[in-house]
């Protein structure tokens, strides 16, 4: 791994910052290899093979905008951008063309795999079928490897399209002060990448609707589309998103006395609002791990919480 950094301060203090630059390469992944069994007495072997690359920049921003006797303005920014590659899944002696992962289930769709891990591609890589519309009774389509349109898409129409990996990170966080008031808040966010709404998906089966319950999203559908709940780039969804995910606003009481030094009384809200496009619960879901990305009716919706809080300074 090769990280070059610079911590900077300029204007006595006032602005402050670091950026970093890093090139890491991964190598030894593991996976399962198939192997021959004239070589060996398994068909199958583990081993330490593939090779992966992650390039990135990191950098912070930190500034007193104003500093004032009654008035003050702190700021800072955080900005991340990573660039994931898998670089191969071979060597000489074990070969692997491509890793298909994510499997989902769901009606009519056992075995079947969302995401697929191949050499030059990011981890996080959608496979799945591509939807062409409906026909004229209403069932959806989807394109097949040769071009065609079909209603009875196999494994093997797949086609890749987008990844799990945001193209930046970012955080903005503010304080302020006016005479016995201060008030901060937070946001931060995450833009292009892509998520698979399966929960969706999953639940827009217009044929069953009279015995579930269905989305709101499955009134659109029509009643004859038993295609409808199909995996496809239809249910692949833009993840940006931005958060306010907190702030604090405190006023500050200068008591009589020699007893107490200070009381201030405060207001805190946690994940107050979210901007996005996404049509799931939450758009922050897992992006760890080898398949990333993924919404499949396996995630808790954060909370809203509102925090009334005193400090006493004796």
């Amino acid at each position: 791994m090769t990280n070059i950094g610079l911590d900077f301060s300029l204007w006595k203090g006032r602005l402050t910052g670091a950026i970093d630059v890093y090139d890491k390469k991964t190598s030894d992944l593991i996976w399962n290899y198939p192997v021959s069994t004239t070589q060996y007495f398994v068909n199958t072997l583990i081993a330490n093979v593939g090779e992966m690359s992650n390039k990135g920049i990191e950098a912070q921003l930190n500034l007193v905008a104003i500093n004032k006797t009654d008035f003050s303005w702190r700021t800072s920014l955080n900005f991340s951008h990573n660039k994931n590659v898998i670089l191969s899944l071979s060597n000489d002696k074990f070969n692997l063309r491509e890793i298909r992962t994510a499997v989902l289930g769901g009606q009519g769709q056992s075995g079947n795999t969302s995401q697929i891990i191949r050499e030059g591609m990011p981890l996080g890589t959608f496979n799945i079928w591509h939807y062409e519309g409906k026909n004229e009774e209403g069932i959806s389509q989807f394109r097949k490897a040769d071009g065609t349109i079909t209603t009875t898409p196999s494994s093997e129409d797949f086609q890749t399209t987008g990844n799990a990996q945001p193209k930046f990170l970012y955080g903005w966080n503010n304080s302020f002060r006016y005479k016995s008031f201060d008030f901060n808040f937070f946001v931060r966010g995450s833009y292009g990448n892509k998520i698979l709404n399966s929960t969706l998906a999953g639940l827009n089966n217009p044929t069953a609707a009279q015995i579930r319950n269905v989305p709101e999203f499955t009134l659109g559908e029509s009643v004859n589309d038993y295609n409808a709940y199909l995996l496809s780039d239809r249910f692949l969804e833009d993840g940006s998103y931005l958060r306010l995910d907190n702030a604090t606003v405190g006023y500050t009481f200068s008591p009589q006395g020699k007893d107490l030094k200070s009381v201030r009384l405060y207001l805190t809200g946690t994940n107050l609002f979210t901007i996005t496009g996404y049509r799931g619960i939450d758009p922050e879901i897992n992006q760890g791990g080898i398949t990333p990305g993924i919404d499949n009716r396996d995630y808790y919706p954060k909370t809203r919480s509102i925090l009334l809080g005193l400090n006493v300074a004796f």
